[in-house]
């Protein structure tokens, strides 16, 4: 089994693969600020696109989204916040997305679930 790091750099290659296949432009990877990393920031027609990737080697532990919790969310969204502000981009319509990774079976590559507009706002 990859170590968490290397699983999670894995599950976000395979994001932006399934995103670009979706018609999304990925803007930027990885965005830093001081509140923390953004794992995709993407544009699909008018919208920015904000996305948390979350990888996982099985679902022993729950289900890979459960760990989008409130708490995450709001730190999601004062980076969000800080990346519009940055771009000049506060006018844009803006939303969060969740893509989970889940390698149930190593054999076989893993399993992808696009959840769309867990949090969605106007900037």
């Amino acid at each position: 089994m990859p170590n968490p790091r290397s699983l999670g750099k894995e599950g976000e290659d395979f994001a932006e693969i399934f995103l670009k296949r979706k018609k999304y432009n990925i803007i930027e990877r990885n965005w830093r600020s001081k509140f923390g990393e953004i794992d995709l920031v993407c544009s699909k027609k008018r919208e920015i696109v904000f996305v948390e990737v979350k990888s996982r080697g099985s679902r022993l532990y729950g289900e890979a989204a459960e760990a989008v919790d409130d708490r995450k969310k709001r730190k999601l969204k004062l980076l969000a916040e800080a990346y519009l502000q940055k771009m000049r981009l506060e006018h844009k319509t803006a939303r969060f997305d969740v893509v989970t990774v889940i390698w149930e079976d190593k054999s076989r590559p893993p399993e992808i679930e696009h959840l769309e507009n867990v949090l969605f706002f106007d900037a």
